[in-house]
């Protein structure tokens, strides 16, 4: 972990904003990422993982279509539903096909905004031409294949990569606006892909974590880091409930990954 902003041995890092070449060269990669992963996209004409993108392409049409999240008339308990709000505008322009074409658009320009956090961690880190290196690795690989399907992956990967990145900076600057967007990108996380949910107790194991590595200084550490302890303890404790307790309304279509399975699985 980074050291907390004030404390000896801290890392330093420029406080200024990017520059305008700066902010240019990485509008640029992104910008070019979403262009490969739009043509690779389109070697996939059709949907190519079920039920998964039969799924929420389905759901996206209903929703642009003012159906809500609803499968032939029935309602969708699909509780991590913000990937496909974001997608559901492709189906406004046209439908099938096109309608498809363009969600995978969507999807390239979502998933390709990985590359905003990565820089600017970086940045503050190891300087603008590592942070594009940095930046160009969050998007290379075959894993960003995914762009050219519609897969909750796709939003979900951007919006932890922000909140792994704020919280990042929360331990090693804490204050209160780390925090909150630390916590407000795993929940935006979280609703894109239920499962993300585990980076609110992430948070909080991370703070306290870096807390006992300080050695006697491990209670003025806590006692800086208050906001961000009892916000992700606090959300912990009440969405491990929630999901138990009201499990299959909590979590809808997700309910299955509250089951433990077989000790000889494990």
């Amino acid at each position: 972990m980074m050291e907390v902003a004030g404390e000896r041995g801290a890392a330093p890092h420029p406080e200024d904003l990017p520059g305008s070449r700066q902010r240019a060269e990485i509008a640029a990669l992104y910008v070019l990422a979403v262009v490969v992963y739009t043509l690779l996209g389109q070697r996939f004409p059709v949907p190519m993982i079920a039920p998964d993108e039969y799924t929420y392409g389905h759901l996206a049409q209903s929703i642009a279509h003012g159906d809500g999240l609803t499968w032939r008339g029935a309602a969708e308990p699909l509780r991590a539903a913000l990937y496909v709000v974001a997608v559901a505008p492709a189906w406004l322009a046209g439908s099938g096909v096109s309608g498809y074409a363009l969600a995978k658009l969507l999807g390239a320009a979502l998933v390709c905004a990985v590359v905003v956090p990565s820089w600017w961690l970086a940045r503050r880190v190891v300087g603008h031409r590592l942070a594009l290196l940095a930046a160009a690795l969050a998007v290379a690989g075959p894993a960003l294949l995914v762009a050219g399907e519609i897969v909750t992956e796709n939003l979900a990967y951007p919006l932890a990569a922000a909140a792994l990145t704020a919280l990042v900076v929360a331990l090693r600057e804490p204050q209160r606006r780390w925090v909150l967007l630390a916590l407000g990108f795993a929940l935006a996380a979280a609703a894109s892909r239920v499962q993300l949910a585990v980076l609110v107790p992430v948070v909080l194991v991370a703070a306290l974590a870096d807390a006992a590595r300080r050695g006697p200084s491990w209670r003025a550490t806590l006692d800086a880091r208050r906001p961000l302890l009892l916000a992700s303890g606090g959300l912990t404790v009440a969405g491990g409930v929630l999901a138990l307790v009201a499990r299959d309304t909590v979590l809808g279509t997700y309910a299955g990954i509250t089951t433990t399975p077989p000790l000889s699985r494990v």
